[in-house]
């Protein structure tokens, strides 16, 4: 299971898509509509939808992240995984690439065999 859907931040993704769907939307298809609406009604269209794309990205970057060590999953997933792949390697990510937490709760330490139940001074 997927730890966006572990820990119930998978509605975020969907919220995303359907806001940058929304203002791509309201910004490319403000050019069939000039007579109807009028000049003044389509800036305010075209800089409404871009405010809309904007800000899904800015809340997406903010709100989609580790529960446990706080890194941003979303801005890891464009910025690391690549523009071509990151929606179905974030949907599908299972454990954190940073913590290994898979539920957003502190992933369990592991044990390595040399400094298991030493002290350094």
């Amino acid at each position: 299971m997927s730890i966006l859907r572990q820990t119930n931040q998978l509605w975020k993704l969907y919220v995303f898509i359907t806001s940058m769907l929304l203002g791509a939307a309201i910004t490319l298809f403000q050019g069939f509509l000039p007579k109807v609406l009028g000049k003044e009604n389509i800036v305010h269209l075209v800089v409404g939808g871009m405010l809309l794309v904007m800000g899904a990205f800015a809340w997406a970057y903010g709100s989609i992240a580790c529960p446990n060590c706080k890194l941003k999953l979303f801005w890891y997933s464009l910025t690391k995984v690549g523009l071509g792949t990151w929606f179905p390697w974030l949907a599908n990510l299972e454990e954190c690439p940073q913590c290994g937490s898979p539920d957003g709760k502190p992933a369990p330490a592991k044990k390595s065999g040399a400094s298991r139940g030493r002290r350094l001074r």
